[in-house]
């Protein structure tokens, strides 16, 4: 039973604490930050009794709430706690907090809790560094309260994209690029290496060891370049499991004709009328497949003398179209040579 208008401030469940007040604290401090840690805390309550008769703040907290466990470097956690007042007068308090891991991010400042209110408060543990972090908010008149939380090192995260790597379809003697980045989204060292590519697929940069810190990245391009019709796939190893293999897919496809004629423009110049002039064209498919089409004229003065007709080409191959002119009056005279929808007019 306290003596008259004796003042005292009491936390459940402490005992065997040094008398000396900074030893006293720190055990405090190590003391309540175990039990909250370990998840055994509960509601710790704190008041001021002035003896019979004096009408005075009896304060409770919610201190279990306050136990934020094990958080990341780099990431967050938020906790809520209620600070009751379950006396008879107003309790005046002022809740900052001067702890480099710790933020009260909502309930904070100066405030008056009447008798029967009660106040939220969130804080945040934002941990900088390793190891148990401990906190003392102080609430006023002497009373404080403890959080605790354990700060851990983010563990890498690998991140590949774009994965799969897909070509498409790409034409025999044709080549295509793309490139995939590495990324390390988490903490701590992502290591490996990217190799000079398979099969039809060669890598042109980004080749070689990587170590990638904290939010660094690696870029590697890829060509390919098909040397046969139809798909073709494999996988890079990139050296670190936490990456895993990038798929790389593409198709070759046959590559299409590509008309060539030789020359662009025919020049006959002059030539007497009753006489004749005779030019070669030379048609020439220049890519894959079948170049197909027809030569043909529709002037009188301009005709085929070889090579008219239908024609298909393999690739590689040519054709020469024997085209003569003969003049049947004074004047310039202009004709196009018809060699089909892939070649065009001449």
């Amino acid at each position: 039973m306290p003596e008259p208008n004796a003042s005292r401030t009491t936390m459940t469940g402490m005992k065997d604490i040094p008398p000396h007040p900074r030893a006293r604290r720190e055990a405090v401090l190590r003391f309540v930050a175990g039990i909250l840690l370990a998840g055994l805390g509960g509601p710790i309550s704190c008041w001021e009794d002035s003896g019979p008769g004096t009408a005075q703040p009896l304060l409770e907290l919610s201190a279990d709430s306050l136990a934020f466990g094990s958080v990341e470097i780099g990431s967050f956690a938020d906790r809520e706690f209620l600070l009751y007042n379950r006396g008879r007068a107003p309790h005046d308090g002022d809740l900052v907090e001067t702890c480099v891991d710790y933020e009260i991010v909502s309930g904070g400042g100066r405030f008056r809790l009447d008798p029967g209110g009660e106040r939220a408060v969130t804080v945040r543990f934002a941990p900088q560094r390793q190891g148990i972090r401990i906190c003392s908010i102080p609430l006023g008149e002497g009373m404080e309260l403890i959080c605790a939380g354990v700060g851990v090192e983010r563990l890498p995260e690998c991140r590949v994209s774009p994965s799969p790597l897909v070509f498409g379809e790409v034409a025999l003697g044709g080549e295509e690029t793309l490139s995939f980045t590495i990324a390390n989204e988490g903490g701590g060292t992502v290591s490996g290496a990217v190799g000079g590519g398979c099969g039809p697929f060669d890598v042109l940069s980004g080749s070689g060891e990587y170590r990638l810190g904290a939010g660094e990245s690696r870029t590697a391009t890829v060509r390919f370049r098909p040397s046969a019709i139809g798909p073709a796939d494999c996988e890079f190893d990139l050296g670190e499991e936490a990456c895993g293999a990038l798929p790389v897919a593409g198709s070759g496809i046959e590559a299409p004709p590509d008309c060539s004629v030789s020359p662009a423009r025919v020049e006959f110049g002059d030539v007497e009328i009753g006489a004749a002039s005779e030019r070669t064209l030379v048609v020439r498919n220049a890519g894959g497949g079948t170049l197909a089409g027809t030569a043909t004229s529709a002037c009188a003065t301009f005709s085929i003398a070889a090579g008219g007709g239908p024609f298909a080409l393999a690739a590689g191959e040519t054709l020469d179209v024997l085209v003569r002119f003969a003049p049947t009056a004074e004047g310039q005279e202009v004709c196009a040579i018809d060699l089909g929808a892939e070649c065009g007019p001449v």
